[in-house]
């Protein structure tokens, strides 16, 4: 039998070591439940990087930052003083709930110095903290900047939809993956509705062939451009007839589509048909005349020739 780590008939200095296992187990414990050395803070640590440039703050279950990084203390203006406060105080948010994956985060900025208001536009990804016992502690946010995509995208969206020219985006196989205000303005569609149709459901019949073959020769050309004219029927089923410039752009992560820029040609290609029917009522018409004129000069030139052989003036005087 042993006694305090040692035999019960051995002599010498008694171990008192096994004694404080407890107590000091309980310490231990104590210290972990008191100051929450196993919480969310030690978990999210791992999962923060300090030198990101992305923003990334730490939420717990109840909503309340435990943990930020400098880009995120430098976009919120955190300070120590912040951990433990909610994100409604902190960030400006409606809890983490408000702070859905893929959303867009605005972040409105001071006055700029010649009146124009900055915003901010930020990515937000999130992945859920969980413990080792697989509970959910909290969240972790990451706010991927992406203002300059997103003013961009304000700045194209407003040429576009201010051009007189039909501007559209086509997936690869030929569907409407953007269409402006100029869709609706030209052709009479609401942007809504003309999204995800077949462009060309759009077309007159008896272009629809022609158009799917140039479009196949285009996909099979990155950065290809192509030239096509074609009659596009609006909503109210009257046809006008464009002028389509085509680009592939599949390969450029910044448009993935092929983009099209229609200018409408109608009233251009009317002029030419009238023009072409007064130049030929024209030549119908001066054929005519010529006829006309013809026979009376052969008849004056067969009276000429007749006085010259025979001298009889009277074939002067019918000439005249």
């Amino acid at each position: 039998m042993h006694v305090l780590g040692r035999p019960a008939d051995a002599s010498g200095p008694v171990d008192l070591t096994p004694l404080f296992f407890v107590p000091t187990g309980l310490v231990i414990a104590w210290g972990l439940l008191r100051y929450r050395m196993l919480d969310l803070l030690p978990v999210a640590r791992d999962l923060a990087v300090e030198h990101m440039t992305d923003a990334v703050v730490v939420l717990d279950a109840e909503d309340r930052v435990v943990d930020f990084n400098p880009a995120a203390a430098s976009l919120f203006d955190l300070a120590a003083a912040d951990l433990g406060t909610d994100a409604g105080t902190a960030l400006g948010v409606d809890g983490g709930a408000a702070l859905a994956d893929g959303e867009d985060y605005v972040r409105e900025a001071d006055e700029e110095d010649d009146g124009s208001d900055e915003r901010r536009y930020f990515e937000v990804d999130s992945v859920t903290v969980r413990d080792g016992r697989d509970d959910v502690r909290g969240r972790l946010y990451l706010f991927h900047d992406v203002s300059d995509r997103r003013n961009r995208e304000r700045w194209l969206r407003t040429l576009t939809e201010n051009a007189s020219d039909v501007v559209a985006v086509l997936g690869n196989d030929g569907t409407i993956r953007y269409g402006g205000q100029s869709m609706e303005a030209r052709l009479g569609y609401e942007p809504a509705d003309i999204v995800g149709r077949d462009v060309t459901t759009l077309l007159h019949p008896d272009d629809r062939d022609r158009v799917r073959e140039r479009f196949v020769g285009l996909l099979r050309d990155p950065g290809g451009q192509r030239n096509t004219e074609m009659r596009v029927r609006r909503a109210d089923g009257s046809y006008r007839t464009f002028d389509v410039y085509w680009r592939n752009l599949l390969d450029d992560p910044a448009v993935e589509g092929v983009v099209v820029n229609a200018h409408d040609v109608t009233e251009r290609k009317a002029r030419e048909r009238r023009l072409k029917r007064q130049n030929e009522q024209l030549d119908a018409f001066a054929s005519v005349v010529s006829h006309d004129l013809r026979n009376p000069l052969n008849v004056a030139s067969g009276f000429l020739d007749l006085a010259r052989e025979t001298g009889d003036p009277d074939h002067f005087d019918r000439v005249a």
